[in-house]
């Protein structure tokens, strides 16, 4: 009796594939090189963005930077305003004010890079030109875990209120 070969795909090609795709995301070279950043053309934004709404923007493969706790940069857009939010402010010359605001900024830089991200512009700017927008990742609001968090207050323009 004799068998014919199994068919099929080989696992231990495909492993290694993803294993590499993974470490080039979320290792030191995608941090320095985010063109390098391959995992999430392979599946991670493409998964959420399926389960999200049509109207999110998805901008894969790039690093999006946070300048402060609510605003971040995101390379072809330009500086986006989180939507229904205020935290403290780096320039404050309160020093609780500005201790609570680089908080922000590092938890917000963290959200960022912790999964696949989608953008939701409400089609307005504020006063700087920012495009107010909500930034989600992995499907969860940024804005929200930030009030969550107490690292932002509710927001919806005109006067804000100190933080000291």
């Amino acid at each position: 009796m004799h068998r014919k070969p199994a068919r099929g795909v080989p696992l231990a090609p495909i492993s290694l594939l993803m294993a590499v795709a993974l470490w080039l995301s979320y290792g030191e070279l995608a941090q320095r090189w985010p063109v390098l950043n391959v995992a999430h053309g392979l599946g991670t934004d493409i998964l959420f963005r399926a389960a999200e709404s049509d109207f999110a923007q998805w901008i894969p493969g790039v690093r999006w930077v946070a300048i402060d706790g609510d605003t971040v940069d995101v390379p072809g857009r330009g500086r986006i305003r989180l939507l229904g939010i205020d935290t403290p402010e780096l320039s404050s010359r309160c020093e609780r004010e500005h201790e609570l605001a680089l908080r922000a900024k590092r938890r917000t830089q963290e959200l960022l890079n912790s999964g696949a991200r989608s953008l939701y512009p409400s089609g307005e700017h504020d006063r700087y030109g920012r495009i107010l927008a909500d930034i989600r990742v992995g499907g969860f609001d940024i804005g929200s875990t930030l009030l969550r968090e107490g690292l932002a207050r509710p927001y919806s323009g005109g006067q804000r209120r100190g933080w000291c």
